[in-house]
This record gives C-alpha cells, sequence and structure tokens, in this order.
C-alpha cells in the first residue's frame, strides 16, 4: 500500500500529528501514547473557545523539541500517534461523554495511554470512567482553579462545573490547585470524607512545598489519571483559558507535582483541557504544547 510520504519521499509535509509526526513513525500499534483530540465545549459558561484548543496544541508541537532538556531524554521514543479528531456530539453532553467513554476504552484495552485535548473539561467524565473501569484502583489528580464540585449548574448535572462531583461517584479525587469555589463546594469538601476527596488549594506564592506535594502523593493510589485545566496555571503563565483566575500554580510548581507523582504512582491516562488560543497570545499554544509533552515524558 504506497503512502504520500513514500510517493513523495523529498517533500517536507506537515502532519496533523503531535510533534508533526510521520505516519510510518507513529504506528498505532507500536506506539505507547495516543492521542485524542477532542474539539468540544457546548457547556462552557463563561468565555467559548476551548472546541479550538486541540488543533491549537497540535499545530504548536510541531515547533517542539524532542528532546526534552529538562528530563534530558526525547520523550516521542516511546511512539506518539495522533487519532483524528472526534466528530463532536452537540445533541448533549452525555452524548459526548460517552464517545469519549468508548474511545478510551478502545485504547487502555490495547494497553496504551490516552492523552485527551480538550476540549472542555466535561470530557474527562468519559475518559475517566473508562479508565476507572480498567483499573480497581485508579485515582484522579484533579488540577483546577475552580472546585467543579458543583451537583447542578444552571440546572445541567453535566457540565464544566460539575465535573469533580461527577467523578466522584466512580473514583477518589486528589483535588490541586483551586481557588475559587462556590458555598456549596465548601460545604460539599466538609463534609466528604478525605480518603475520598483530599482537598489542597493553591499556596499564594503558586509554590506548594516538598512536603505538601509529598502529601498529595500519599493520597493517591498506585495507578494514577491526571486530569489537567490549564486555569490551574497561573494567568502570567497560561492566560488563554474559558475560565480564568487570578493567582495559580507557577510552571515549575505544577512540573515538580508531576514529576514527584510519577515517581510514586503509573499514570494510566491524561487529560488537558480548557484551552482557548483566542482568548490569549499566540504562545500559549506553545507553553500548553510543551506541558503536553512533558507528562509524556513522565510516563515513559
Amino acid at each position: 500500500m504506497h503512502k504520500y510520504e513514500d510517493i513523495f519521499p523529498d517533500v517536507p509535509f506537515e502532519w496533523p500529528t503531535f510533534l508533526n509526526t510521520r505516519p510510518s513513525e507513529s504506528n498505532p500499534l507500536d506506539s505507547l501514547i495516543w492521542v485524542i483530540p477532542v474539539k468540544y465545549d457546548s457547556t462552557v459558561s463563561y468565555y467559548a473557545g476551548t472546541k479550538f484548543g486541540p488543533k491549537a496544541i497540535v499545530d504548536a508541537s510541531a515547533e517542539l523539541e524532542d528532546f526534552d532538556i529538562e528530563l534530558q531524554k526525547d520523550p516521542s521514543m516511546v511512539g506518539i500517534s495522533t487519532l483524528p479528531y472526534l466528530e463532536p456530539d452537540v445533541s448533549s453532553p452525555l452524548g459526548m461523554i460517552e464517545i469519549v467513554k468508548l474511545v478510551v476504552n478502545k485504547t487502555l484495552t490495547y494497553g496504551k495511554i490516552p492523552f485527551l485535548i480538550g476540549g472542555e473539561h466535561t470530557l474527562s467524565i468519559g475518559s475517566i470512567t473508562a479508565a476507572a473501569s480498567h483499573f480497581d484502583d485508579i485515582s484522579v489528580l484533579y488540577l483546577d482553579a475552580h472546585g467543579d464540585l458543583r451537583d447542578k449548574y444552571l440546572g445541567a448535572e453535566y457540565c464544566h462545573a460539575t465535573v469533580a462531583r461527577r467523578l466522584l461517584e466512580n473514583v477518589n479525587i486528589v483535588h490541586v490547585g483551586s481557588r475559587s469555589v462556590s458555598q456549596s463546594e465548601v460545604d460539599f469538601i466538609a463534609n466528604t470524607d478525605q480518603d475520598k476527596l483530599s482537598y489542597f488549594p493553591a499556596p499564594p506564592d503558586g509554590n506548594y512545598t516538598i512536603e505538601q506535594i509529598n502529601d498529595i502523593c500519599s493520597k493517591l493510589s498506585g495507578n494514577v489519571y491526571i486530569s489537567l485545566d490549564l486555569d490551574v496555571l497561573d494567568p502570567s503563565v497560561m492566560p488563554a483559558v474559558g475560565t480564568p483566575e487570578p493567582g495559580g500554580l507557577s510552571w515549575d510548581g505544577v512540573n515538580l507535582i508531576l514529576s514527584k507523582v510519577s515517581e510514586t504512582s503509573k499514570i494510566r491516562g491524561v487529560d488537558i483541557v480548557e484551552f482557548a488560543p483566542e482568548l490569549g497570545p499566540k504562545y500559549a499554544a506553545f507553553t500548553a504544547a510543551k506541558l503536553v509533552y512533558r507528562i509524556m515524558g513522565f510516563c515513559g
């Protein structure tokens, strides 16, 4: 079977894949990581535009160096395969959640690590539900500027403001980086078993202490799913998000948490969500892509 790269061996094509990887170098069965881009933001309540996030991140990733100077290795050596963009189901959030659940379930069945790139945070419900069906002891490292612990928001049980609440029905969560919660969420946190929900609000200077990070890691199980809303970062680092919040974690602070978690738990799945490229400078897409790639490095 002929491929375009075989027919035009001397033509420098730009491929719609993470890292601009040639199809011959990203065979799904030979790759540990499957990138799942999902253009969906139907329940966003403030700024829309996160549906443009996946393409912006994938496009920006073409400018990344394969070698990660901080990790002193090439994370792409484990194999990174990018799926076609999932067609959004705008009929209801549950419809889109089920599609994501189906794709992530298949990804895990093949023994791969799903990297979902959103899109809004609601997508994580499908991805994490699938992961929980494969790993009985999986817990979630949930990095977000907001609680996302409402039972309903504007009448909806499934939306970006209820994600963590829905997830708690199936998995334990370690919630990190929050700096905006409602009174009802404060009450819910206080009345929820800390083994079920461990809550670590954002530190004033954007950096947790080593002792706090060790505490975060101790609350996670051996298998962990990382769900990262980019608004967990300080807006000076990541301004292009759907629901920005002043304060937040530093770039180094987030990386230190992720690094330590990778040393104590096995990363089984990841999502990076809520990137809205039109709401910030162009460099924000590169920052998001670099963070995605860094986490890939922590997986291999």
